[in-house]
């Protein structure tokens, strides 16, 4: 079920509506939001300043986010009494960068330990799973969609130019030293298929 609700900050009286995905029992769930000003509010005055109530409940998304979109409105994010930033009826924005909550920090050793010691005992949610059929081709059928474009190939390219690969193996043919196998292949003028099938066992790998 998919529920609207209601979050108000009982020191200043400011609100966040939202919609959640509740898997049993709306009245019991202590999520509070996940936009950037009421996640701030929250580090602020802490959790025991904030009361949740449930407004509707849904048996679909769609059903949650058109509510939302009649509540949370343009007029409503520009009220001084409200968190919200974004006009409702979409699911929440992903942050990236700078307005990522953890841009420019670092967690520390403790930080790190602590969630390490949370973690011990709990199986890891992909751990003996496979992928479908079905997911591999969309997956693939996905990463088909996204090409590098002409300029960005030529920014690789130039990135790359006058750095040596470290996985690279030099290679001697015919007395000739060729610091690559790509080297050699493409002063020979043949194909990377040609010099694996006559001429590879016949050159010597220098380490």
């Amino acid at each position: 079920m998919y529920t609207n609700y209601r979050i108000t900050n009982t020191v200043n009286n400011r609100i966040y509506c939202g919609v959640h995905h509740e898997k049993k029992y709306p009245e019991l769930d202590n999520y509070l939001g996940s936009g950037l000003n009421i996640q701030r509010s929250i580090k602020k005055h802490g959790k025991d300043a904030f009361i949740k109530t449930i407004e509707h409940v849904w048996d679909t998304a769609e059903e949650a986010y058109c509510a939302e979109m009649l509540i949370v409105d343009k007029a409503f994010t520009k009220r001084k009494d409200t968190y919200n930033i974004n006009i409702g009826g979409n699911e929440p924005p992903h942050y990236y960068g700078v307005e990522h909550h953890m841009h420019g920090k670092t967690l520390s050793d403790e930080q790190i330990k602590k969630m390490i010691e949370g973690r011990k005992g709990k199986p890891m949610h992909w751990l003996g799973k496979k992928h479908t059929q079905a997911s591999k081709d969309k997956m693939s059928a996905t990463s088909k969609k996204f090409k590098h474009s002409e300029e960005t190939k030529d920014k690789m390219s130039a990135s790359r130019k006058g750095k040596k690969n470290s996985n690279a193996k030099s290679i001697v043919y015919n007395g000739v030293h060729y610091d690559t196998i790509y080297e050699c292949y493409t002063a020979l003028g043949i194909s990377k298929r040609v010099y694996y099938t006559r001429i590879h066992n016949r050159s010597r790998i220098c380490h």
